[in-house]
């Protein structure tokens, strides 16, 4: 094994080990607020709820591609951006400034609201 591999092998090691809160550095842009009420595992499968203006956004893409999807799945992710049907009760919590989003996740499921599509990919992005 060279330097490179071993270097490599040793930081995967050690941010296997940090707590979640500092996992949050690795996301990329850094959220500005972190609430946290404890920590969970995502589901091995999840089922996706946006309006219907959303179904081909990049960020609905995105999270198709990172997680598996299945129509069933009781672990519900909702994804939408300022007006959309879908999130509208979760706008009081949204930040009010371009490419700004909220996330929340319980055991039942997740809501993602972007202030844009930007936002949102972002979201997703850290949720993933």
């Amino acid at each position: 094994m060279n330097k490179l591999t071993i270097g490599i092998i040793s930081a995967l090691a050690l941010a296997g080990t940090m707590p979640a809160k500092a996992q949050f550095k690795l996301v990329n842009p850094v959220p500005q607020n972190i609430q946290s009420t404890g920590f969970a595992q995502l589901p091995q499968s999840v089922s996706i709820k946006t309006s219907n203006n959303r179904d081909n956004s990049f960020a609905v893409a995105t999270l198709k591609n990172g997680m598996k999807v299945e129509s069933n799945a009781k672990f519900t992710i909702t994804l939408g951006i300022k007006g959309d049907k879908c999130v509208k009760a979760y706008a009081k919590h949204l930040p009010q400034k371009a490419e700004g989003y909220w996330l929340n996740i319980s055991d039942k499921g997740a809501v993602i609201i972007g202030n844009d599509e930007e936002g949102l990919f972002y979201g997703v992005q850290t949720l993933l």
